[in-house]
């Protein structure tokens, strides 16, 4: 193979040869009478021409073609036909010839040394046979004249160096119409003849194959990124490649696309221009500046990161110390228990153990932010309420501290819920004006009220009844119904039970009972000693050896418990009192008033309605009762103790006063009946207990001393026991009867006109169904005259501090519903009465009401209930080795002892709150009824009193003990309202808002403490200008 002189092998960094120029560098060539072709770049697309030498031999034999650098050229007639034998023709689709062989005349190369060896050949004229274009084709060429693309895509004019240029050309040109046989018998030929061959057969000419390819010209070619490193494609919109390409560097720095066609000449001219040079060290700085600012963000993005995790596990250790104290203040215990709580969490290898933060001040903090999120959900409980009830009470603590307690009450799902709001100290001048600031006060800051909105929202205020709350000219209702004009005062009806059944003791006989009550307890309470020969004793008679009740004044019906204990031992301690009597004196002196049948008689006939008493003052200890149920319950009582004391028909009836009767008749049990004293003369009654007797007295003997009688005992025979019986019957009548007891309910209860009213929107008034049509008009009228009194009340204007309020009910809208919802009331009673009906027959056959049928409510003021003393003196007979079959008969003589009540809180219709669950659950009668479910509401919202409270001082007085006698009413009020709430447990408690609030409350205490610092510092500045300036 022959060189081309000068040519050299090209190394790396100069461009590489496209394809024609490889061929005419491998078979040298004569002298053609055209251009030289045009370099060609690396990936096969020319570089810019070179213009040669001037040659009149090759300026004669010059190509047709339009050169890119002079314009068009005069054609010879020799050229035309030159052009018309390298033109196809359009019905050329026959195959081929084959390919002629050719000789070329060599020629001399270049005398440039950086010359290429094609345009060494080129530099000559070259002459060219009749089968010019099969030699074209056999050298690389295409018959439009140019040289084809990288491998074979289209063809490249070599004068202008434009695809779209040749493909023109090409189309524009007379194709020769010789057929295909011709070129065949003179020789003609094509390397192309098999694609041209499968084209024909595909009905595609050699113009749309043409088209084709000068379509893949224009498209990316993955090779230009070998030069072009700033070159970037951008894809067609209609999917079929990229046939533009965007500058990357330019773009960035003019801040806008800069985008040109995919063409190689486009690229290098682009490339070579001034202002891309310029752009490219602009470009470099803004990518070290990108990167600089990508590193920075990493590092933040690490760095935030950290503090995530840092964050993270920090929230992790506040909630292990939360969830511990929560669990601290819900069993009451101190928060030195907190500090002292971390070995025992480091036994158990709890993660995430904080290893700070157990000092006391740190756990005030957390307990800040919990009391903190209970004030929270409380604020938007009373947001969404639409009536509140409020109920106050005064009490004080151990350290001698008055303190206010303040709840509030609200409906949710037609029960009325009671939340604790604040325990404040009691103002130091305790008038009503500043209780009632106090209390507003609580309102606006802990339960988050404004001023309208107390005054819309607040419909009842209950209170104990004391002088300084229930004053008619300055008491606090009275104050505060000049901010809540609709706030009704309620005295709590626990407290006005209490003070009825105290006219008992007006009557002398219970003066001595209540005396024998108290004397009984201070000489057993402080003695272990007395207490195990009482237990000794109790084994020795048969009962169970329980404490005896200490008769609190500060509990409601204190006198019951007690009484009931004594009854229940008095076997026991008639053993114990004769044994202790010969050395004791005040033992002897016991021993005479327990043997005293007047007294033991009268406890007996007083107990069934100290029950009945008991079991009212316990239904309004009920959470579930409302106002109404109560007032029913009370006139059940009012007619149960007529019926039991005053109704000569009923009173004293064997089957309610069994026990009374059986201890009378001397057949209270096996080793209770009367017997004869063998060694008296005459015939005197009383009991063997223990192979001993014990006779009983009728008059107690008048006593000087405490505990030693004054006078000898009359002893007991039958003639007296019915003396003595018929005296404390007529007694009893006279002080539970309409002489004291019944009389002091109809005077401290009096009948509300208002209160009257609301029976309408309970269940009891519908109860009895109505059969008759003229009993449903005078049902319906006397619904519409008692909405009459609620209108009158509830629908009216009114004015608070000069703006107007209200009303809150809509008379109107009142009576429209009236129709509908005495037929709604009537027929869910029809639904839900004969079900109640059906299931208290059921429950009647096994029912037996007693004492401990009522419900489980709280004593007031922490005082401990009997059925803790029983259930601790069950435990202590099991110590003593009680046996099963001695225990069972134990149990059963308790079980006498245990006083049967008539279940006040029986009664046979729906409750109220399933009635309107009932009526709810219906969407057409929320809409029908809309205006009485508000009337509803108001009503059931009302509190029977402040029995609330009183439970809250309960708590006060366990947790502020005289061990813990230095907390304050801040954090007192916060152990308080943990102790006592049940929305949340310890698993359940929201500790991520907890957390929040922690950091809130620190943000808050870091400012306030700025802010002083600056203060100061700013102050010492000024006083120190002035003095320089002096």
């Amino acid at each position: 193979m022959v060189k081309a002189k000068g040519a050299s092998k090209p190394d790396a960094g100069q461009k590489t040869l496209g394809p024609l120029n490889k061929f005419l560098a491998k078979h040298p060539t004569p002298t053609l009478g055209i251009r030289p072709l045009q370099e060609t770049t690396g990936q096969g697309v020319p570089g810019p021409a070179r213009s040669p030498a001037p040659s009149p031999a090759r300026d004669q034999a010059r190509s047709p073609a339009r050169s890119p650098a002079r314009g068009p050229a005069p054609r010879s007639p020799a050229a035309e036909a030159k052009a018309a034998k390298l033109s196809p023709s359009k019905s050329d689709q026959a195959p081929k010839s084959p390919q002629a062989p050719q000789t070329h005349a060599p020629r001399a190369a270049d005398a440039r040394s950086n010359a290429s060896p094609a345009r060494a050949l080129l530099s000559s004229p070259i002459t060219l046979g009749d089968d010019s274009s099969t030699s074209l084709r056999t050298a690389g060429l295409s018959p439009a004249g140019g040289t084809p693309g990288p491998s074979g895509r289209g063809a490249v004019s070599p004068r202008s160096g434009s695809p779209t240029a040749a493909l023109a050309a090409s189309q524009g040109r007379k194709r020769s119409a010789a057929p295909a046989a011709a070129r065949h018998e003179d020789g003609g030929g094509s390397r192309d003849e098999a694609p041209a061959a499968k084209r024909a057969k595909k009905g595609q000419s050699d113009g749309e194959w043409l088209k084709r390819k000068a379509k893949e010209l224009q498209k990316w070619n993955p090779k230009w990124k070998v030069e072009h490193d700033w070159a970037q494609p951008v894809e067609n919109p209609d999917g079929d490649g990229h046939d533009r390409v965007k500058c990357v560097p330019c773009s960035a720095v003019r801040k806008q696309e800069v985008s040109m066609e995919a063409r190689s000449a486009t690229l290098k001219t682009h490339a070579d221009g001034a202002r891309h040079k310029a752009n490219l060290p602009r470009y470099a700085q803004l990518l070290k500046e990108e990167a600089r600012q990508q590193r920075r963000k990493e590092a933040n993005d690490i760095y935030f990161e950290e503090i995530a995790k840092k964050a993270a596990a920090l929230k992790t250790r506040q909630r292990v110390k939360l969830a511990r104290l929560v669990a601290l203040l819900r069993r009451g215990r101190p928060i030195s228990d907190y500090s002292d709580s971390r070995e025992e969490l480091e036994v158990l290898q709890v993660p995430e153990l904080p290893e700070g933060g157990w000092s006391s001040n740190t756990a005030w903090q957390y307990v800040e932010a919990l009391d903190k999120v209970l004030c929270e959900d409380l604020k938007a409980k009373l947001k969404a309420a639409r009536f509140i009830s409020i109920s106050m009470d005064e009490a004080t603590a151990v350290d001698g501290q008055s303190y206010l307690c303040v709840h509030v009450y609200v409906m949710e799902r037609w029960r009325r819920t009671a939340y604790f709001l604040k325990l404040a100290n009691t103002p130091v001048e305790p008038n009503a004006a500043n209780i009632t600031a106090r209390v507003i006060a609580i309102l606006s800051v802990v339960g988050g009220l404004s001023g309208m909105e107390l005054a819309c929202k607040l419909v009842c205020v209950a209170t104990d009844g004391a002088s300084v709350m229930t004053g008619m000219h300055i008491g606090v209702v009275t104050q505060l119904q000049l901010v809540a004009p609709w706030a009704l005062p309620m005295h709590c009806m626990a407290h006005r039970t209490n003070l009825c059944a105290a006219v008992l003791k007006r009557w002398p006989l219970v003066q001595d009972i209540v005396q024998l009550l108290h004397s009984c307890h201070n000489y057993m309470c402080r003695s272990s000693k007395r207490i195990s020969k009482l237990r000794a004793a109790a084994r020795e008679a048969g009962t169970d050896g329980n404490r005896i009740l200490k008769d609190v004044e500060t509990r409601w019906l204190a006198m019951k418990a007690p009484m009931q204990r004594v009854l229940d031992e008095q076997r026991s301690l008639l053993v114990f009192f004769a044994s202790e009597s010969s050395s004791e004196s005040a033992a002897a002196g016991l021993y005479d008033r327990l043997r005293n049948g007047e007294l033991l008689l009268a406890m007996h006939a007083l107990l069934p309605g100290l029950v009945e008493l008991n079991v009212f003052i316990k239904l309004c200890q009920a959470r579930e009762l409302y106002v109404g149920d109560l007032q029913s319950a009370l006139e059940r009582l009012k007619q149960t103790l007529h019926r039991l004391y005053v109704n000569p028909a009923s009173k004293f009836s064997q089957q309610t006063f069994r026990h009374y009767h059986h201890f009378a008749a001397g057949t209270a049990g096996e080793g209770e009946a009367w017997e004869a004293d063998p060694d008296a003369e005459e015939e005197q009654l009383g009991w063997r207990i223990a192979d001993s007797f014990h006779s009983f007295i009728a008059v107690p003997p008048p006593t000087g001393a405490r505990g030693r009688p004054s006078s000898l005992p009359v002893e007991l025979t039958p003639a007296l026991l019915s003396r003595v019986r018929a005296k404390v019957e007529q007694g009893c009548s006279d002080a539970m009867g309409d002489v004291d007891v019944v009389r002091e309910l109809g005077s401290r209860f009096p009948d509300d006109k208002l209160l009257g009213a609301f029976r309408i929107v309970y269940s009891n008034y519908w109860a009895p169904l109505s059969e008759s049509e003229e009993e449903h008009e005078a049902r319906r009228a006397d619904v519409r005259s008692k909405l009459t009194v609620i209108t009158d009340f509830y629908s009216k204007k009114c004015v608070v501090k000069g703006q107007p309020v209200g009303p809150l009910l809509d008379s109107k809208l009142l009576d429209e519903q009236l129709n509908s919802f005495c037929a709604i009331m009537e027929a869910q009673m029809k639904q839900l009465l004969p079900a109640v009906l059906a299931g208290g027959d059921e429950e009647d056959e096994d029912y037996c009401p007693s004492d401990n049928t009522a419900s489980d409510s709280e004593t007031s003021d922490g005082g401990s209930s009997s059925s803790e003393s029983d259930s601790s003196s069950d435990e202590a007979d099991e110590e003593d080795g009680v046996g099963d079959e001695e225990g069972r008969r134990v149990h059963g003589q308790r079980q006498r002892g245990g006083r049967d009540g008539l279940g006040l809180s029986r009664d046979p219709c729906p409750s109220t709150a399933d009635l309107w669950r009932s009526i709810t659950d219906n969407a057409a009668h929320c809409i029908a009824l809309s205006e009485w479910m508000a009337l509803a509401e108001l009503v059931f919202v009302m509190v029977g009193g402040s029995v609330e409270d009183e439970r809250k001082f309960s708590t006060m007085t366990f947790i502020k003990n005289r061990d813990r006698n230095r907390l304050q009413a801040k954090h007192l009020s916060m152990c308080v309202r943990m102790f006592a709430d049940e929305q949340y447990t310890v698993k359940s408690f929201p500790y991520e808002r907890a957390v929040k609030a922690y950091d809130e409350l620190l943000v808050t205490d870091a400012v306030k403490q700025g802010r002083k610092c600056r203060g100061r510092y700013d102050k010492s500045r000024k006083s120190g200008k002035s003095k320089r300036h002096k």
